[in-house]
């Protein structure tokens, strides 16, 4: 009984102690908020569209190699995104978004294939560059490295 009890007594002033130390733990973080600067966010200079679809062969071969490109253009002003030519919902889906980020002119263009990646200049919605399986990763990264230069 007396284990019980001081076991009971010892709960009783963690929790009491935890609700004494609770409000500044809350402060604490709130004022780590506060202090925490903003995210840079910056307009990319070129957009990579990969069209894409999961039944596609050429994009089982590029997705790879870009995936290992990509990583090094981190700190650049780059912006990669797909649009998903798998079915009838996804194709759907994937003309909306290009129309609403003002690239469904190119998208209409480019999106009975599958397997490549245009370079845009989204300024001008002029493409840059077509990336495809047959380059290799040393390639993707030059011809990523030349539109980038082209816009600057």
């Amino acid at each position: 009984m007396r284990k019980v009890r001081s076991f009971t007594v010892a709960a009783m002033a963690a929790l009491l102690m935890a609700a004494v130390m609770l409000p500044n733990v809350v402060w604490a973080q709130d004022s780590v908020k506060a202090t925490t600067e903003e995210p840079k966010v910056e307009k990319p200079k070129v957009v990579g569209v990969l069209f894409y679809a999961d039944w596609c062969g050429s994009c089982k071969v590029l997705d790879p190699k870009l995936d290992e490109v990509k990583k090094q253009f981190m700190d650049q002003p780059i912006y990669f995104t797909r649009v998903n030519l798998t079915d009838e919902c996804t194709k759907k889906q994937s003309g909306m978004f290009a129309e609403w980020v003002g690239l469904g002119e190119i998208y209409r263009e480019h999106a009975t294939k599958t397997g490549f990646m245009l370079l845009i200049d989204p300024q001008t919605n002029k493409v840059l560059d077509k990336l495809t399986k047959a380059q290799s990763e040393a390639e993707l990264k030059t011809a990523i490295e030349q539109a980038l230069a082209k816009v600057k």
